[in-house]
């Protein structure tokens, strides 16, 4: 008897600890996907190119080509609130500001409208990140640190 008691007692913690364990993140969203940055401020960005990938479990992975001869990735989480997406990168810095989104096109476009004085909009298409930007020999090679973020 004792041993039953026990092991239902084992059972009921177990399935208590289980259902206060951190739930998963789950977006439901027509962000998630891979973006490419194809406007900045209504101009094509010529010194400038930023691959974005958001995931359905919250994640994203960032490729940016700004102030370097190559692509660094950065990742971290982000969430989407209404219409407002905002992150924090994997270092526990959060991006600079949260923007307002908008999708046309089919929800093949995406453009993100900073919270900051002079509104900075960039216009998104969706496409798969490339291949040579996913194992751009810079991913390897600059120190994030050193390197300006995007969002």
């Amino acid at each position: 008897m004792k041993r039953y008691v026990y092991s239902l007692f084992v059972l009921c913690m177990a399935g208590f600890l289980s259902a206060c364990s951190e739930k998963s993140v789950v977006i439901d969203s027509p962000i998630v996907g891979e973006w490419h940055l194809e406007t900045w401020m209504s101009e094509t960005p010529e010194d400038f190119d930023v691959y974005i990938s958001f995931r359905e479990n919250g994640s994203f992975e960032m490729y940016q080509k700004v102030e370097t001869p190559a692509f660094v990735r950065y990742e971290g989480s982000y969430s989407v609130s209404g219409s407002v997406v905002s992150g924090i990168y994997s270092d526990g810095m959060p991006w600079s500001t949260s923007y307002t989104f908008t999708l046309s096109d089919g929800n093949n476009s995406l453009t993100m409208v900073s919270d900051t004085p002079g509104a900075e909009t960039g216009v998104y298409s969706r496409t798969t990140i490339p291949e040579d930007v996913l194992n751009s020999i810079g991913l390897k090679s600059l120190s994030v640190e050193d390197v300006p973020r995007f969002l």
